[in-house]
């Protein structure tokens, strides 16, 4: 279970939930959307944006997959500068 965070559009923290289905039953949200709003799926939910809050599991994870496809992509990079 992973906290998030419930943020404004311009980027504000609103409020703090212990998860997605606490945020999801306390506004009446689906919780699977406040969990693809988190992972960068969806833009907004509910009118709000949405992320894992600061150390929570998924925030780890989150970091550490895009710390891999950023790996991915520079080593593509690089192979395509080697071919040229």
């Amino acid at each position: 279970i992973s906290a998030v965070e419930m943020l404004s559009k311009e980027g504000e923290r609103i409020t703090f939930f212990p998860s997605a289905r606490a945020a999801g039953e306390a506004m009446g949200i689906d919780p699977q959307n406040i969990r693809a709003a988190c992972s960068g799926r969806k833009s907004f939910c509910g009118g709000y944006m949405w992320r894992w809050a600061p150390g929570s599991p998924a925030e780890k994870r989150a970091i550490i997959k895009m710390g891999c496809i950023l790996q991915s992509y520079g080593d593509a990079e690089k192979k395509k500068e080697r071919e040229e």
